[in-house]
């Protein structure tokens, strides 16, 4: 059995943890049919494969990238591979729930991963801060509850939120080379809208783009309540006509400042 690692020079790490008394996230299981399966080998800090040869996306969530084709492992990488491994039971068995959307684009099953004692992995590792928050639609089961875990390990600055880089960058400070996925902060000054989407404004320097499919998941905060509010915003960071878009799919993507609970958080 390849799936759990005894490498002593991480002994102490998880040690820690456990002397830090890191919650267990609770994100349970819905009522719908859960799957159980064996894990075969951990591939990353997100992805397993399993013994009948799936490879299994966890949902929810994002950890950093392992270095492929001489490119270095993003920090913290092997680490959030070797949490997921130590998370699994000697036996490798795991139980799987779907969403709606069963396979991403690179043809990986899509679940929500739990033990048999009903704990989230994705909540855990959001939870220890060995990845970041990614919810995208229609996968939203849980999302609240992925978004609060990774609250946590942010406030307390565990794992990836130790790292400088990991903070949300002022909106003032993004330059024209930036792209890909980002975490920003800024206030919102103005809503306009297109046929397609709802743009939010931000401090003229970027707008954040809702697709109008995507609405439904507004419902409790209306994009037009975040006019004039400080906000954190993390997604697809793109140039179209020399402007900058953020794309953002679910209201746990758009975090507005001095919200209380209950509010979008």
């Amino acid at each position: 059995m390849r799936v759990r690692s005894r490498a002593l020079q991480w002994g102490a790490l998880f040690a820690l943890w456990g002397l830090l008394g890191v919650a267990s996230a609770s994100c349970p299981p819905s009522e719908a049919r859960i799957e159980s399966v064996r894990v075969a080998w951990v591939i990353d800090g997100d992805t397993i494969k399993l013994n009948n040869g799936r490879h299994v996306r966890l949902i929810g969530l994002d950890t950093p990238e392992l270095g492929r084709d001489g490119a270095p492992d993003q920090p913290f990488a092997k680490e959030a591979r070797l949490a997921l491994r130590e998370m699994l039971p000697a036996d490798g068995r795991i139980r799987l729930q779907r969403d709606r959307q069963p396979r991403d684009r690179y043809r990986r099953q899509l679940a929500h991963v739990y033990l048999a004692d009903g704990r989230n992995l994705s909540a855990e590792l959001l939870e220890n801060g060995w990845a970041t928050l990614l919810v995208l639609p229609p996968n939203t089961n849980h999302a609240e509850c992925y978004r609060d875990a990774e609250a946590r390990a942010r406030v307390a600055r565990r794992g990836l939120w130790s790292l400088p880089h990991t903070q949300a960058q002022s909106v003032q400070a993004l330059t024209a080379a930036q792209r890909g996925r980002q975490y920003i902060q800024g206030r919102i000054s103005a809503l306009s809208q297109g046929r397609d989407s709802l743009w939010l404004d931000m401090e003229g320097r970027i707008s954040l783009r809702i697709d109008r499919d995507d609405l439904p998941y507004f419902v409790d905060s209306p994009p037009h309540s975040y006019v004039g509010s400080e906000v954190r915003a993390r997604g697809w960071l793109y140039r179209s006509r020399g402007n900058a878009r953020l794309h953002i799919r679910h209201p746990v993507a758009l975090e507005r400042l001095g919200a209380t609970r209950g509010d979008n958080h």
